[in-house]
Formats: structure tokens, sequence, C-alpha cells
């Protein structure tokens, strides 16, 4: 039914909770069961003043006497009083530390997700759907922390069920046996829906992801639906898949009052004839048979929520092997493995040495590329679209590693430093800007815990985006809309530039910066890029002309080999390199060419 999925599920941290739960439910479960069964001495006191016969009321008459206790009507019932309150309270503190539980085993759920999939390679959420990952944060997890919650539930109630019928026994075996047997028999019949509970709750952890994935991509790509008019069938696609949720959360929850349905009536029928069994064969005398009732009127419901829980329990297990699933996927695409190496700012260059990268079989990226890049200066990657610009960055970064060949800094394989060391040496501006939700101030921080305002304005300074800032009702205090909705791309991108130099970078990584920019824009970014360039190596991938003809070094890639390497002025004229890359614009002067 998948309960031993989900204890083996439970992490470390929370191990020691859940057995302190456990050993709890255990306590009130037997404080339970004698406060109920403590009514069996106080109707046989009120019936002929003397407490039943057997050993188990014997030991209650000696406690009375190791208490200085009168065994009367008055003792008995404050006795009852205590331990029913007492038996209360165990309930009412395993139910506190069971929900405290449920949130500690969510949040160490949701952690570990998260931490999987930051941690896994840039390749990989793409690959997975986002839509389908935040899913699993929030909606999935909370299904599994649910199912949990019920499996410590169903322990509790195991506890108590065990107590009740350890009275039972006491009372008469044999109409025990009786009533057990029904109770068989009916968790037996509910047998069919639990089964499907599960096959149900597999269906919906699919469901949901698709509609987390469908309205992420539409509500993201909103232009793209009102540009092509296609709001109505959005609208339609949407309803189409919200009625699916419906129809399944609606099996799922019958199937769920089906189990009162079947164990209500069956449950009922048990009380009956242990009634007429206890009358008509056994000669159970009355005070008996009223306290065997009682306590099977309260074992009945507790029996439903048994399976109700098991029920609960198995539609959860779906959404918990999606969880581990998603864990276990995202660990195989975790490539990239930390080094311990604290970086140090390249003395002599960074060399590339027949570096080869692919992303899927037979289809490489980069081919045995071999270059270096200066200590100081720019150095221009061009090419058509495909090249293998961008990857040829993202290996700079090690947001993915080669396949092949070694990328050094100095005579330090890359793969040697701390990523964290690395990265926060490297700045690196793509071309597309992201920006999150908050303060300007707040967006130029991240990932610079130390910089301080003034560095911060500094940066912005250098990148000519103070002035704009300042001109902003909030200044730097300016809220920022998600992805920076709220900024022109020439202002977008001298942020990307001013976030990037805020913690003085050792190397800077610019892919197509200049890309969509107004003219304006885009000379100022030319003037920080070159002005920057002469303290440390910019590496800069694009298109533009202008941005070309300033650089130090021009590596030409064309389907993912360096088909030349110089100066701007060594490389020839236009002609040439039109014809093989004709996306590019003339310009006056043009310098490169594919020999």
């Amino acid at each position: 039914m998948g309960f031993n999925q989900l204890i083996r599920s439970i992490p470390e941290q929370v191990r020691f909770n859940f057995l302190l739960v456990v050993s709890l439910s255990a306590i009130a479960a037997v404080a339970q069961g004698f406060s109920v069964g403590l009514l069996l001495p106080v109707l046989a006191f009120m019936d002929n003043e003397t407490l039943p016969q057997g050993k188990v009321w014997g030991m209650l008459g000696s406690t009375f006497d190791f208490l200085r206790l009168s065994v009367n009507l008055p003792n008995l019932l404050i006795v009852t009083l205590v331990v029913t309150v007492l038996a209360q309270l165990l309930i009412y503190i395993q139910g506190r530390a069971a929900i405290r539980l449920r949130e500690g085993y969510a949040a160490q759920m949701r952690e570990a997700t998260f931490r999987s999939l930051v941690e896994a390679d840039v390749t990989y959420l793409p690959k997975a759907g986002v839509g389908e990952s935040v899913n699993v944060l929030t909606m999935e997890i909370y299904q599994a922390a649910s199912a949990f919650h019920a499996a410590i539930q169903f322990t509790a109630l195991l506890t108590v069920v065990a107590a009740y019928v350890a009275l039972l026994v006491l009372i008469s075996w044999q109409m025990s046996l009786v009533g057990m047997a029904m109770v068989i028999v009916s968790s037996l019949l509910v047998q069919y829906q639990i089964r499907r509970a599960r096959g149900l709750g597999r269906l919906l952890v699919d469901l949901r992801g698709r509609i987390q994935q469908f309205t992420m991509e539409r509500l993201e790509g909103i232009r793209l639906v009102k540009l092509k008019a296609m709001e109505e069938d959005e609208q339609r696609s949407f309803g189409d898949l919200t009625g699916d949720l419906q129809h399944l959360n609606t099996r799922r929850d019958t199937g769920r009052a089906q189990i009162r349905l079947i164990m209500e009536p069956t449950l009922f029928a048990a009380g009956l004839l242990v009634l007429y069994l206890s009358f008509e064969v056994l000669g159970v005398s009355l005070v008996q048979l009223a306290v065997f009732l009682y306590v099977l009127v309260r074992l009945a419901p507790l029996a439903m929520s048994l399976n109700q829980f098991t029920h609960l329990i198995s539609a959860g297990v779906g959404s918990l092997e999606n969880i581990h699933r998603r864990i276990s996927e995202s660990a195989e695409e975790t490539t990239v493995a930390s080094g311990t190496r604290a970086f140090q700012a390249p003395e002599r260059g960074i060399f590339l040495l027949n570096v080869s990268r692919a992303y899927a079989p037979n289809h490489p990226v980069l081919q045995h590329v071999t270059f270096t890049i200066p200590k100081t200066g720019l150095t221009a990657i061009v090419g058509p679209s495909g090249a293998g610009k961008s990857t040829l960055l993202d290996l700079l970064v090690r947001l993915a590693d080669p396949d092949e060949g070694q990328i050094l800094v100095d005579d330090v394989d890359l793969k040697e430093f701390d990523l964290t060391s690395l990265r926060r040496n490297i700045g690196y501006v793509s071309q597309d800007v992201m920006f999150f939700s908050g303060p300007i101030m707040a967006n130029l921080k991240y990932g610079h815990q130390n910089a301080t305002e003034a560095d911060v304005q500094e940066a912005a300074r250098r990148t000519n985006a103070h002035q704009f800032i300042t001109a902003l009702p909030s200044g730097y205090d300016t809220m920022m809309g998600y992805r920076g909705v709220n900024l022109s791309g020439g202002e977008g991108q001298r942020l990307a530039l001013a976030w990037a130099l805020v913690g003085n970078p050792s190397i800077l990584l610019l892919d197509e910066v200049t890309k969509n920019q107004d003219a304006e824009s885009a000379r100022l970014i030319r003037e920080t890029i070159r002005d920057i360039a002469r303290e440390r190596p910019v590496v800069v991938s694009t298109h533009d002309h202008a941005l070309i003809q300033m650089a130090d070094k021009v590596v030409v890639l064309e389907g993912g080999k360096v088909v030349q390497v110089g100066r701007p002025k060594q490389l020839g004229g236009w002609e040439d390199l039109h014809t093989q890359f004709p996306e590019f614009e003339k310009g006056d002067e043009y310098p490169y060419v594919r020999r």
C-alpha cells in the first residue's frame, strides 16, 4: 500500500521525531484503552459493589491499596476521569507533534528537491520542464506530506485499535473473535478502492505536472498568444485539463466515500451479531456486554479511519515516487563537480586545448577548439548562429565541462578550482538578461554579499547605468518586475553589465550584449567594454561589427571549429566573410574572413 515507501523516505533529520510520535501514540493508546476499560469496574461496582473477577481487576484493587484509596464509586469515577483526561492530553500532544513532523518532513523534502534542481547542470531544467519542477516543489510535496501524515495517523490509530482489541479480548475472547472477523471482512471488501487509489494518484501526478507546465508556458508567452488571437483556443485547452483534474479528483474522493459506505454497515452488522451471540450463546453479563458494545462502537470508526488513511497513503505514493524520480534524475544530470583550489586571476592567460563538447551523441557543438585568451584585452568570438559561441562561454564559467580537452588558467585546469570561488570571480552577462522581482539595489547585490552601496553605484557609473537609475522615482530602491519587464532592453543590458562588475571579477564573459540595442545604448555598452578590457580578460560573443573592430583578438568559429584566429586587420576582406556568414551586415571596412 505504500506505507513502507513512506517510512523509508523519512529524512534522517526527522527520524527521531517520528519515533517520538510513535512512542507517544503507543502511550496514548494504552491510556485511552485503560480509561475505557475502567468503565467495567465502575459499572460492576454500581451493580453489586464489587470489582470484576480476574487478575487484571485484582491488580486494580492492589493499586488502590497502594495509593491508600478506598474502592468505592466516587474514587473509581475520579480515577476514571483522571485517566481519561490524561489520555486526551497525550492524544493532543501526539497530534501536535504529528503536525510538526509532517511540516518538518515537507520542509526537508522541499529543500532536498530544490537543492537537487539548483545543483543539477543548467541543461537539466529545460529538459525536465520548469513547470513540472515547480509542481513537484509545491503540489507533489504537499500530497506526499499529506500521505506521510496519514501514515503517522495510521500508526497512531493502529496502537489505539490494538489497545481496544486487547480490552475486548479481556472482556470476552469469543465475542472478540466474531467482531474481529467482521472487521477483517469489511477491510478486505475495500481493497479494490485502495488499489485503485494508487493508480489514480499516479494519473493525478502526471496531470498536475502538465497543468503547471501549460500554465507557465502560456502566461510567459502571452504576447504570442495574443498576436495569434489564440485566447479562446488556450482557454478551451486549459478547460480540458482542469476538467480532467476535476474528474480524477472526484474519482479519488468518491473511492474514499465508498470505503465508509462499505465498512459502516458491515461493522454495524458485527455489533448486532455480537449482541445476539452474547445473549443466546455465551451468556455474557449485562455489564460486560455494555462495555463490550461501547468499545466496539468506539472501535468501528477507527477501523474505517484505518482504511481511509490507507487510501490516502496509496493516493500519495505517486507523488512520493515523482519526487524521488526528480531528485534521482537531477542527481544523474549533475556532472560539474567542484574542485578545491581557490581561484586566482590569470597571470599569463587562459588556454583552451583541443576542447570538444556535444549535448547529444553525434551532434557535436565544439570540435577540437584550441586558442589562447590573453590576460588582458578584448577577445571576440564570432561566427554564424549555432557555431558554438555561447557553449564556449558556458565552458569558461563551468556551466558545463568539455567532453574532451582542457581549459587552463595559466597552468591550472579549470576543474581544479572551487566552483564558488571560480564563479564569484567571473562576471557573465548572457543575451537573455535575467532579474528577480525586487529593488534594483538588491538585484545588483545578488551574489555579491559583501558589496556596499558605494560598490554598486561605482559599477553602475562605469556602465553608464547610474544616470538612468537615479532618474527613476525611487532611484536604486525602484522595484523591478520579473525579468526586468519595466526596463528597456538597453537599460537591462547596462544593469546586467553593472551587476557583473559589482564583484570586481577577474574575467568578464559577454554573450551578444549589444544585440537588439538602439544605437546609443550599444555605443555606451561598447565604451564600457573597451574600458574594462584594459584591466582584465574580456571575452565577448558577438555579431556586432563595431564591437568586433574594437577587439584585440578575434576567434572565428564555424561548425564548432576554429577556422581562424588573429587581430582584426590580419583577417582579410568583406566578400569572403559575407559568403560564409551572410547574417553579418557590411560596414565600411569589414576585416574578417574565413581561410
